[in-house]
């Protein structure tokens, strides 16, 4: 139980809270023993004890229930081979479609052994290179890839720069950063440039932005 609500914090997002996560587990693990009792021939005869002692199966389904929501969804084969032959199309970029070709067979992998997939790997990326490598492209590529094995509920793809993260007064950045990653939840926030979010002093609120983003 500790190791799961340890999970639960650190994959939170902005609605979690700590005491009502804990709370609506226990609710849904009292309702649980509620059901397991009422199964039971002859309720009246079991102990005190047996009425109130939380086991291991009484948390289980709520935990199950959520590992299926995770990882549910099937790989859209036609989705992973058009997106995969668009990358092979590309000319170069040898280091990249090799990562993409293992990241495919982790996945498989896991999906075979009947394991998950989210949070096994880290899915941030850095796109680095010239203007006119492909960076966008191969992002955009990506977004497909991990739509297609069912990494992504959503798998759309939103594009942002500084200016769509970075506002000009003090309070402003944070709150227009959080509605853009809240745009891209369940699918891939794709920000170009990057490094222009570095702070440059003064009243540069890019410190900001990238605060928020880690956060």
């Amino acid at each position: 139980l500790f190791d799961r609500i340890v999970e639960g914090y650190r994959n939170r997002n902005r609605f979690f809270g700590n005491a009502r996560f804990v709370n609506t587990i226990m609710d849904q693990v009292k309702i649980n023993l509620g059901l397991k009792v009422m199964k039971n021939e002859n309720p009246r005869a079991l102990s005190k004890e047996e009425l109130s002692t939380l086991t291991i199966p009484d948390f289980e389904p709520l935990f199950l229930l959520k590992e299926r929501q995770l990882h549910d969804i099937p790989i859209d084969e036609k989705q992973l081979t058009d997106a995969l032959a668009e990358l092979d199309g590309m000319i170069g970029l040898r280091s990249v479609k090799k990562d993409m070709h293992e990241l495919v067979n982790l996945v498989r992998f896991y999906r075979e052994m009947g394991r998950g997939v989210i949070h096994k790997f880290s899915l941030h990326t850095v796109f680095m290179g010239n203007p006119g490598t492909g960076k966008t492209t191969v992002a955009r590529i990506l977004a497909k890839i991990f739509k297609a094995l069912g990494i992504l509920e959503r798998g759309h793809l939103v594009e942002c720069d500084r200016q769509a993260l970075v506002a000009g007064y003090v309070g402003q950045t944070g709150i227009k950063t959080t509605e853009k990653i809240d745009e891209a939840s369940g699918g891939v926030l794709f920000i170009d440039e990057a490094y222009a979010l570095s702070s440059k002093g003064g009243m540069d609120y890019g410190q900001e932005a990238i605060e928020t983003i880690i956060k």
